[in-house]
Parts: structure tokens; sequence; C-alpha cells
């Protein structure tokens, strides 16, 4: 999760770079792809940060905003 978020950092900071940077061509491709992709990969590292397995045997807690839900898994 942690080098994911990582890259989509350095991915958004490369994609600001290249837009501040390229002057002669407004609304760069490369400059937008590298955003985009900066974005999808910062989305994509919170969902699977969100995400967890409990392995077989063993009870899982629900917590919520450092709050416990009362709901086991």
């Amino acid at each position: 999760m942690i080098p994911l978020l990582v890259l989509g950092i350095i991915a958004l900071i490369v994609g600001f770079y290249i837009r501040k940077t390229s002057r002669e061509i407004p609304g760069d491709p490369k400059a937008r792809i590298s955003s985009i992709v900066g974005i999808v990969l910062i989305i994509a590292s919170v969902i699977i940060g969100s995400l967890t397995t409990i392995p077989a045997g063993h009870r899982g807690v629900v917590i919520r905003f450092s709050a416990v839900t009362g709901t086991i898994l």
C-alpha cells in the first residue's frame, strides 16, 4: 500500500513539473497522463489500504474512526 501511495505522489509531482516547464505546448499530454496516473494510484492505495483478510479461525473487529462498531467478522 505504501509503495503504491509513494508512486502515485511521485507521478503527480512529475506531472506538475512537466506542466510547469513545458510552456510551448499548452495542455501537454505527458503532463496530463502523469497527473491522471498519479491520482489513480493514490486512490487505489487508499482503497487497497482499507481492505483486509482475516485468516481462518480468527475473529476480526470492525473499527470505524478509532471506535469499535460492535460487528465481528
